[in-house]
């Protein structure tokens, strides 16, 4: 299991199994989203880019929403 914090502080959990990863990601979105869609997209966007970029097949990836922020 590796833990890393992204530029922004955000923890990413990365595990790896039978060749494949395994990707946890907390996430803070803005109000007035639809929370599951924004899921959905953060789930599609980072399976393709880990994929295209690392070779790499991905098992799965886990979307927590951490917290729920008003823009300015």
């Amino acid at each position: 299991v590796v833990h890393r914090l992204d530029a922004h502080g955000y923890l990413v959990l990365v595990r790896s199994a039978e060749g494949a990863v395994a990707l946890d990601l907390h996430v803070v979105v803005a109000y007035g989203l639809n929370l599951a869609e924004v899921a959905a997209t953060v789930r599609s966007q980072v399976t393709y880019e880990v994929e295209r970029h690392t070779g790499l097949r991905v098992a799965s990836v886990d979307v927590h929403i951490q917290d729920v922020k008003r823009t300015a």
